[in-house]
């Protein structure tokens, strides 16, 4: 169970989406990532259990040059 938060914009702002998770705390407190562009912000928190590669595995944000993904997710085979 992960807390995602977005600002999608020309004022994206990595401070708001750190106090939006921070707002989100019972959907995971323990570990934090955030992505910030010109045009958009991203962040998610999540319980340190689900970082256990049974569960979610260690990944938060993955990005490759200008675009960038979370999500509370699993892929199996």
């Amino acid at each position: 169970m992960s807390a995602i938060v977005a600002v999608l914009g020309a004022r994206a702002d990595g401070r708001l989406v750190d106090a939006m998770l921070a707002g989100c705390a019972e959907r995971g407190a323990d570990e934090r990532a955030t992505w910030v562009s010109e045009q958009a912000a991203l962040g998610v928190s999540r319980f340190a259990w689900e970082r256990d590669g049974a569960f979610a595995g260690d990944a938060l944000v993955r990005h490759r040059g200008d675009r960038a993904v979370v999500a509370d997710a699993s892929l199996y085979y």
